[in-house]
């Protein structure tokens, strides 16, 4: 037996007993899973909202269009000194920060004085298509004065800066200047001094004023050497860039040694300038026994040069009896000018081959249509010379859905158009998949295609007579040699050419002579007998 009070038989109490605690069964209470799922929606909510909230600021904030027309500034200054400005006139008279709902934008405008000597119509003509190369649109605009011509420049759709151009006053007389090549002369001075080419002037003679009171006009002419060889056409074409704005063309003639050469500059057919080059005694020796190779020719031939490519005599398909037919296509429609108003104002069946994406392309088109020309559209091609482009030309490269793209915007740009000629295009009319391509385009057309010519290599007329595609050729150029004799020369021969085949096609430009000169010439068809027609009624 046990005493009392010894802990024999008694449990000691443990854990929360201890602790006067009760144990419980009771279970944790669950997770508050709705207020959860709450907080995440309204947080996704909030996210959603910014993000509307910062497209809505990225929508309505306006565009930076400042670099932009700050090239386009550059590139007006550019063109207006690379084609006879001073640079000091060629500076913004102001320049403002233009915006609308949509961009902001500098619009600077401009006052230059050309020169006096300066031709207005060839520098506008041109500004305008470098501008226009550059994908720059240019609107012109008659100025307060005669003399004044106002050019708006259009990039993205906004303006963005306005160039007013003006004659310089007449200069005072000075007897150094008596000539009417004077400017030219200035200018080939300027040319030659600043050449990189390793030439040394020995000599220049301007014409006395005693020879100038008996002939309308006399050549300046300039002397020089070369010490070392280098290929003359690249001088040559200096050149032909440096005068081109004064309405003059550059021609180089070799005298047997490759670098014994006359370099001719004609305008308005008088010879202006004659530079007379040979090689130094020295290198002429060096030349003559071969210890410096002769420079050799360039491997590939300009578009002007190609352009000049004449088409074999076809077989004489004329009836001694029947009518001869000529039709004349008038090329490079769509800068305007006065020599495109004197088109306009002739009264003769012309076909007007008319440039895209030309300032005056629309409205040319019009008015033609209107006064009875034919309308054809003058369709950009690759050249063979890959330094030549002009804004969305055909491509060889090209698939057949990006050739009937570019060919319906461009039909879009001269309406009325009845036909298509090439505009540059020797490496793409000379490539049979290009030219199946541009052909598979005009399948169930009415338009008819004119081959160009630009390169003896060309399928083009070929190719659309075996496809069933009303197809022609041009058979004479005639203002590839621009001065007014040679085109009078060419015309006879085009005449004679419509005589011997029955009918025959010819191409002058809106930009030369030709253009001043083609009332006169067709009155020469009228005297032989030939009858002009459009290019439609000449196709097979």
């Amino acid at each position: 037996m046990m005493e009392e009070g010894s802990g024999a038989g008694r449990r000691e109490p443990r854990g929360r007993e201890a602790e006067g605690k009760v144990p419980t069964d009771k279970p944790a209470p669950p997770v508050a899973w709705g207020r959860i799922l709450f907080a995440y929606g309204v947080a996704a909510l909030c996210g959603l909202a910014a993000l509307g909230l910062a497209a809505y600021f990225l929508h309505t904030r306006p565009l930076d269009l400042v670099p932009a027309s700050n090239q386009v500034h550059a590139e007006l200054e550019r063109a207006l000194i690379a084609h006879g400005l001073p640079p000091d006139s060629v500076t913004p008279l102001s320049v403002e920060r233009q915006t609308d709902e949509r961009a902001y934008w500098d619009y600077a405008v401009y006052e230059a004085e050309a020169p006096q000597a300066l031709n207005m119509d060839d520098l506008r003509y041109y500004l305008i298509r470098e501008l226009t190369v550059r994908d720059i649109a240019v609107y012109e605009e008659a100025g307060e004065a005669p003399e004044e011509t106002i050019l708006r420049l259009s990039f993205g759709g906004r303006e963005v800066a306005l160039a007013r151009l003006q004659s310089a006053a007449p200069p005072e007389p000075d007897p150094r200047r008596d000539s009417p090549c004077a400017d030219l002369a200035a200018a080939t001075a300027d040319a030659l001094s600043q050449t990189e080419a390793p030439l040394r002037l020995t000599g220049r003679h301007d014409p006395p004023p005693e020879l100038l009171a008996e002939e309308d006009c006399a050549p300046h002419v300039f002397e020089g050497v070369l010490e070392e060889d280098m290929d003359t056409a690249l001088l040559i074409e200096h050149l032909a860039e440096t005068l081109a704005p004064f309405g003059a063309r550059v021609y180089g003639v070799s005298h047997g040694h490759p670098l014994t050469v006359s370099i001719m500059a004609m305008r308005d057919g008088c010879e202006c300038i004659r530079i007379e080059l040979e090689p130094s005694p020295e290198l002429r020796e060096q030349l003559d026994t071969g210890v410096v190779p002769e420079p050799s020719a360039p491997d590939d031939t300009p578009p002007e040069a190609e352009a000049y490519v004449e088409p074999a005599p076809e077989a004489d398909r004329r009836d001694p009896d029947g009518p001869i037919y000529a039709a004349i296509i008038v090329d490079d429609g769509g800068y305007g000018g006065s020599r495109t108003e004197a088109i306009l104002q002739l009264d003769a069946p012309l076909t007007l081959a008319i440039l895209p994406y030309t300032p005056e392309a629309r409205s040319l088109a019009e008015r033609a249509a209107e006064r009875g020309f034919e309308v054809m559209l003058h369709m950009p091609m690759q050249a063979n010379d890959e330094n030549v482009h002009y804004p969305n030309e055909l491509r060889v490269d090209m698939k057949s859905e990006e050739v009937a793209r570019y060919i319906e915007e461009a039909l879009a740009e001269t309406p009325g158009a009845k036909g298509i000629n090439n505009h540059m295009g020797s490496r793409f009319t000379s490539d049979p998949e290009a030219m199946h391509r541009l052909f598979a385009a005009l399948e169930d057309t009415n338009y008819y295609f004119v081959d160009s010519m630009t390169t003896p290599d060309s399928v083009a007329h070929k190719l659309a007579s075996e496809l069933g595609i009303p197809t022609a050729r041009r058979h004479v150029f005639l203002d590839h040699d621009p001065e007014p004799e040679k085109i009078r020369e060419a015309f006879e021969h085009f005449i004679d050419r419509c005589k011997r085949q029955g009918q025959a096609i010819a191409i002058g430009h809106f930009h030369t002579p030709f253009a001043d000169m083609a009332g006169e010439l067709l009155e020469r068809l009228e005297e032989e007998g030939v009858t002009l027609a459009h290019v439609s009624e000449l196709v097979r």
